[in-house]
């Protein structure tokens, strides 16, 4: 049996704020995951909405697709949602698809502490196995 590379959803708020740790691999397989911490905090009327991408290992053209949609539902909604802490491996993904807007490395979204909850947390694990 090989090797099966996890994601999490780590989330924590405080006043409207939502932070939202994620770790490991973002690709198709684990979207669901994704979506639905996004959906969570969209519903519980979040008026901000922070992605830290210190943690994660492997992002796809699936899961730039899923933030480029998260953002247009944030502009949309009126709240706003920003992504910091991305790697140089995950900048360049950004580069190449013409993206790079949707990262914002302001220092107050790059203290994100994973795992270290602001308040009650929620955590979305979900396997995703590649073949």
């Amino acid at each position: 049996m090989g090797f099966v590379p996890q994601f999490s959803a780590t989330s924590d708020s405080r006043d409207g704020i939502v932070g939202i740790a994620l770790t490991g691999e973002l690709d198709m397989a684990s979207l669901p995951a994704l979506e639905g911490q996004l959906a969570t905090s969209e519903r519980d009327g979040a008026t901000s909405i922070m992605l830290d991408l210190r943690h994660l290992t492997f992002l796809d053209y699936s899961g730039v697709h899923a933030l480029l949609r998260a953002r247009h539902r944030a502009d949309a909604n009126g709240h706003r949602l920003t992504l910091a802490g991305a790697s140089l491996r995950t900048r360049r993904l950004f580069a190449l698809t013409g993206t790079e807007f949707l990262l914002d490395e302001q220092p107050g979204v790059s203290a994100l502490r994973p795992n270290v909850p602001l308040a009650p947390s929620r955590d979305i694990r979900r396997s995703a196995s590649h073949g």
